[in-house]
């Protein structure tokens, strides 16, 4: 499956809605997306953190983010990584 270059603004904002799409994360504030390198091959990923939960649980904000991360993972390239 081909990938789809997206540059992080884009990126961040198609994660924020994904995370607030999830049960209970309705009020979630604030996401970032931050770039890091794969140790053992040198590539290049991203991770995506909830930084304000707003009100929602914490716990379930984070594992929200990460389901949400899986998913896009398996769409975009970040392309100013």
């Amino acid at each position: 499956m081909v990938k789809t270059p997206i540059d992080r603004a884009a990126l961040t904002k198609k994660a924020l809605a994904a995370v607030r799409a999830e049960p209970g994360c309705e009020s979630v504030k604030i996401v970032s997306i931050t770039t890091v390198t794969v140790v053992n091959d040198g590539s290049t990923d991203w991770h995506l953190q909830v930084t304000d939960p707003g009100e929602a649980d914490m716990d379930s904000a984070h594992h929200a983010a990460n389901r949400v991360k899986d998913a896009l993972t398996a769409q975009f390239d970040l392309s100013d990584a």
